[in-house]
């Protein structure tokens, strides 16, 4: 059943200190300040440092194989035995019936050609589809990749 409503205690009620209420028992509270709230990382915070932690481990167990791949690099200069990395261009999706010379023909059209090697089936001594061509310039290469069908 609902609660019977009550009528406002009276103003001279008040005054005369007979309505009582939490206010009376404020002496038995504690006075000390509350101990200071201790605010932790939220879960995105969290996530960044561990991502963050990760990354350094392994940017710190990565750091030397990277430095010797660097230092050997920068000795060989992008050869890998005779051809220069930086310098060769692939040519992938060639006709079987394209040759070298064919191919030496369109792409001496970028800049001088040093070495063009179309792979051959050993077995059937047929192309199959694929070839390395070596350029003498750096730009010769990147022009022949942007510009070439």
């Amino acid at each position: 059943p609902p609660l019977r409503p009550l009528a406002p205690p009276s103003r001279r009620a008040q005054r005369r200190g007979k309505v009582s209420g939490v206010a009376g028992l404020m002496g038995q509270f504690e006075r000390a300040r509350p101990p200071l709230r201790k605010i932790g990382p939220t879960p995105a915070q969290a996530a960044a440092e561990k991502k963050r932690k990760r990354e350094e481990e392994l940017k710190e167990a990565l750091a030397d194989p990277i430095e010797k791949y660097q230092e050997e690099q920068a000795r060989s200069s992008g050869k890998i035995g005779e051809m220069n990395c930086y310098n060769t261009l692939f040519v992938g999706r060639l006709a079987y019936e394209v040759t070298e010379r064919k191919l030496l023909r369109e792409f001496e059209t970028f800049g001088q050609v040093k070495d063009l090697k179309l792979i051959v089936d050993p077995a059937t001594k047929k192309s199959r589809g694929f070839a390395f061509i070596e350029f003498e310039e750096e730009d010769d290469m990147k022009r022949a990749y942007r510009e070439a069908d």
